[in-house]
């Protein structure tokens, strides 16, 4: 009986002893349409090393890439890196205007290992700033108008900026729809109806 205990030690303790390999993988919650976000992974229990590519698919097809990374697992970076991705608005194009892309999957392939997980796309990121050249307008005056267009990291975000003017009412009075160069967007200037309502 104590040599079957002993024994059951040994065997327990020498699995302590011995890392399993295994690895995470450190991502957002969502993906941010248009916004660059960073996956860390780390392995352990690996003494050769290898790469893992990190790639955002289509779901649930995965027949279109929308980006990916390749990170270099070695001992000198003690088995961990970080790659950077973005999905860019215009690879999210759908034959049907009125319905987006909800979903990619988030890949992680390895020789060891290949991890996928179903990841919510989030379309609303980054600010928008808009400066008048004055507070209080007037009827028959023009509005200059200025937006700042940034994006989570508060750096200019380059994206098309659409300028709705509304009346008390509700109704749209006009529609405008500048490109972004540079981070700030000029908008022409919009002359107040004589009657707004």
């Amino acid at each position: 009986m104590i040599y079957l205990s002993i024994f059951l030690f040994l065997m327990l303790y020498g699995r302590g002893l011995a890392q399993d390999q295994t690895y995470v993988i450190s991502a957002p919650k969502f993906i941010r349409v248009g916004a660059s976000e960073q996956v860390v992974i780390q392995a352990y229990g690996y003494t050769q090393e290898f790469q893992v590519t990190i790639s955002i698919k289509s779901y649930p097809d995965k027949t279109i890439t929308y980006a990916f990374g390749t990170i270099p697992m070695t001992p000198a970076n003690r088995f961990q890196g970080s790659v950077t991705l973005t999905v860019q608005p215009k690879d999210l194009r759908t034959d049907d205007p009125q319905k987006r892309v909800e979903s990619v999957y988030l890949e992680a392939t390895s020789p060891h290992f290949t991890r996928q997980k179903k990841m919510l796309l989030m379309y609303d990121n980054g600010f928008l700033f808009v400066q008048t050249d004055k507070p209080v307008y007037t009827p028959d005056q023009s509005v200059k108008v200025r937006v700042y267009s940034l994006n989570e990291e508060l750096r200019p975000a380059r994206r098309a900026a659409v300028l709705t003017f509304v009346d008390p009412d509700g109704v749209e009075v006009d529609i405008i729809r500048q490109e972004d160069a540079t981070g700030i967007v000029s908008f022409p200037e919009f002359k107040i109806p004589p009657y707004p309502k």
